[in-house]
């Protein structure tokens, strides 16, 4: 019998620490207001514009980071420059 597992499974270039396996990135875009604003600035003196979309950054993203584990997340602080948490 031949061995073909090595023809369909190369040697991997790299391997990941600890064993794993793989790797997970997971992104969240959250424009709060700037995506009504681009759609009708007049829009800016609406109290609704802001009670409608201030949930996602402020109440949503708490959230989420909430069930996520402390030192697990780079947050933007200026373009191309991820800082950790």
């Amino acid at each position: 019998m031949v061995d073909t597992g090595s023809l369909y499974q190369p040697q991997p270039r790299f391997r990941w620490p600890d064993g794993c396996k793989c790797c997970v990135m997971l992104c969240f875009d959250v424009d709060g207001e700037t995506t009504a604003l681009a759609e009708d600035l007049t829009l800016k003196n609406r109290l609704t514009t802001y009670s409608q979309t201030t949930y996602g950054p402020s109440i949503g993203v708490p959230r989420v980071l909430g069930l996520l584990k402390p030192d697990c997340c780079l947050f933007p602080k200026e373009p191309g420059r991820p800082t950790r948490n």
